[in-house]
């Protein structure tokens, strides 16, 4: 498996994951496009301009299923969106429901 995880200044967070039909891409939050260029290029290729205007909450887009054939689904990654931890945390707690904890913690260092 190929996932690329970003932890943007621990504000948001994109993953991209290679697929046998292009690329899947999930933003965890569309706020965070109003300050970041990487956040606002992730919205304009989700075409997800709508979710991020007058959100109070966090407003995921894209691919929440991106990690669902590792034990991640849309409706867990939703909720973990939507608890409010920090993108480390969410990322660490992401890698370990995926199954990847030690790998992802081995990057980090």
């Amino acid at each position: 498996m190929v996932l690329g995880l970003f932890n943007a200044d621990e504000e948001f967070f994109p993953i991209v994951r290679p697929t046998a039909g292009g690329t899947d891409l999930m933003l965890s939050d569309t706020r965070a496009a109003e300050q970041h260029t990487l956040a606002a290029q992730v919205v304009d290729v989700l075409h997800a301009e709508e979710l991020r205007e007058g959100a109070s909450e966090p407003s995921p887009a894209g691919a929440l299923g991106i990690l669902t054939d590792v034990g991640v689904g849309s409706a867990d990654m939703a909720a973990l969106l939507r608890a409010g931890a920090e993108p480390d945390a969410q990322l660490r707690a992401l890698a370990e429901q995926a199954g990847f904890g030690a790998q992802f913690e081995d990057a980090r260092q």
